[in-house]
């Protein structure tokens, strides 16, 4: 009786599934050619003349696994803040980062007018390890000028917020020339 319920809902819902997936398909490819937005690749040494970076913590409501630039060079490019929700990812980086500063003073905070660099947490899911929450996703290291949008680093994998922000100090380190 349920498989013949299942079988006459699923008949009635077909069409508009159907019309609902070239909807989305047709909305996506038109996003994509609409934007204005230059994404260029750079090196982290271009940040050895900057001083001003401020860290952005996004969680999109879908992952595109193929082009995670993007959607990190929109996020800047729309000047997003971090969302409260996001604040624990936001305050384990920070403070990696403020510990670096305290240390070797190479960094200072910006705001987001006159950053010269952002450091950017693309947040994908949030994993419990042992109990604990812990942030998961893609660090990124972005400049920005005028419709263009530099990705001078990111991490090679989705890692957790401790992780990716280590690799970051490890290469500042090798960029600013400090132990």
């Amino acid at each position: 009786m349920t498989s013949h319920r299942f079988q006459s809902v699923a008949r009635k819902l077909a069409p508009l599934m159907v019309v609902m997936a070239a909807t989305c398909h047709v909305s996506a490819q038109s996003g994509d050619s609409s934007s204005p937005l230059t994404i260029e690749q750079g090196t982290l040494e271009e940040i050895k003349t900057k001083r001003r970076a401020r860290i952005l913590v996004i969680r999109p409501r879908v992952v595109d696994a193929t082009d995670a630039a993007r959607q990190v060079a929109e996020a800047v490019h729309a000047g997003m803040v971090t969302d409260r929700r996001q604040r624990r990812a936001y305050n384990t980086i920070a403070s990696a980062l403020n510990s670096y500063i305290r240390k070797h003073g190479k960094i200072e905070s910006g705001d987001p007018e006159t950053a010269e660099y952002v450091v950017v947490f693309n947040m994908v899911r949030t994993q419990r390890i042992l109990g604990w929450p812990y942030a998961s996703g893609e660090l990124f290291v972005v400049s920005h000028r005028a419709g263009v949008v530099r990705v001078l680093w990111r991490t090679d994998k989705e890692m957790i917020a401790d992780d990716a922000v280590k690799k970051l100090i490890a290469a500042l380190k090798v960029v600013h020339g400090v132990k």
